[in-house]
């Protein structure tokens, strides 16, 4: 599991993702957050054809060239979702 380091505010966090299952695993929400201040960062976003944290990470440095969502700007981590969105097959209809 890839996690890393984000200065904020003068403390360092480190991140992860977090999932939450809804109407029996149908529905995947997702967002990033710090794991050593329990904060979230960017846009709480779906992603339901994506089905684990392990799978997302391989996905992210495919897509996402590897780019760290800690030094996104929030539009530039907002694209970012949209390409993983789009590699899962999602129905980008609404985002365009």
């Amino acid at each position: 599991m890839e996690q890393g380091l984000k200065q904020t505010s003068g403390d360092i966090m480190g991140w992860e993702i977090a999932k939450n299952e809804v109407h029996h695993g149908t529905f995947k929400r997702w967002c990033f957050f710090c794991n050593t201040a329990d904060k979230a960062f960017g846009d709480v976003f779906f992603l339901n054809d994506c089905y684990s944290q392990d799978d997302f990470y391989e996905a992210w440095g495919k897509v996402n060239e590897s780019l760290d969502p800690r030094t996104l700007s929030e539009d530039d981590l907002w694209q970012a979702i949209l390409r993983m969105k789009a590699y899962f097959g999602e129905d980008m209809e609404e985002y365009q």
